[in-house]
């Protein structure tokens, strides 16, 4: 099971990049787009109104995906 390391957020407050810790020791990076446009459903493990976009990354360290997240999201290194 993956385990939470961070979400860094775009400063349009739009997109967001989420961080989790695998098992083996690698890095996914899952990136988000806020939709509010409808809502399929209350509670759960996440916010109904974020939505996944594009494919998922992953790294070897949680450095490496702090920056592809960071890059992809237009923020400041």
């Amino acid at each position: 099971m993956a385990d939470f390391r961070k979400t860094l957020t775009a400063e349009d407050g739009q997109r967001r990049a989420v961080i989790l810790r695998h098992p083996d020791g690698r890095f996914q990076v899952d990136f988000e787009r806020w939709d509010d446009t409808q809502v399929t459903g209350i509670g759960g493990l996440c916010d109904p109104f974020w939505r996944f976009e594009g494919e998922e990354a992953y790294a070897d360290s949680l450095e490496a995906a702090e920056s592809m997240a960071a890059e992809r999201l237009g923020l400041p290194a």
